[in-house]
């Protein structure tokens, strides 16, 4: 008898736990992203570090490093804005900050606005990423919607001055400036 009870208590647990992993699995799968997340970022900035490269005017943009290579930044209502990644090259010139990735191109002016080209962007699939990560919000975004950026086509779209002196960085052999 004091077996048969022990057995069915044990099912019973069993039942519910699975029940509730059922109804809580999203908020469980996220919870576990994030916790991954966080530990993977913290356990590569001990190895590589992570550390501010370049800030622009009033620190609105900025080029950082993390582990996995230099991103271009906007901070933006105490949130760290991701517009690209894996920076390869940029230059300051004429009053202008320019920034090259393996398929995209910026350009910040001194009014901090930036025009940025995305060399492939699918507005199914590329959606906004959100990721708490040492106390700090990250927003991982191909079209972030802002008053400081505007967004162009083509690398043909710049103004002719600006595309000469991409077309030459992109041209250039070196790696970061």
């Amino acid at each position: 008898m004091k077996i048969q009870k022990k057995v069915i208590t044990t099912v019973c647990i069993i039942i519910m736990a699975v029940t509730l992993v059922s109804i809580f699995k999203d908020e469980i799968r996220s919870s576990v992203t994030q916790l991954i997340s966080y530990e993977l970022e913290r356990e590569r900035s001990k190895e590589v570090g992570e550390y501010n490269i370049l800030s622009w005017n009033d620190s609105k943009f900025q080029i950082n490093h993390y582990s996995s290579g230099n991103q271009l930044d906007m901070i933006e209502n105490e949130k760290t804005i991701v517009l690209l990644e894996n920076i390869i090259k940029y230059k300051k010139e004429t009053s202008k900050l320019y920034i090259i990735t393996p398929d995209d191109q910026a350009i910040i002016d001194n009014n901090n606005i930036a025009y940025i080209h995305i060399g492939s962007y699918d507005p199914n699939n590329d959606k906004d990423v959100e990721i708490e990560s040492k106390e700090k919000v990250f927003i991982y975004s191909k079209r972030y919607e802002s008053d400081h950026i505007i967004y162009v086509e083509s690398i043909n779209d710049f103004e002719t001055s600006d595309k000469e002196i991409l077309e030459k960085l992109i041209d250039d052999n070196t790696n970061v400036s």
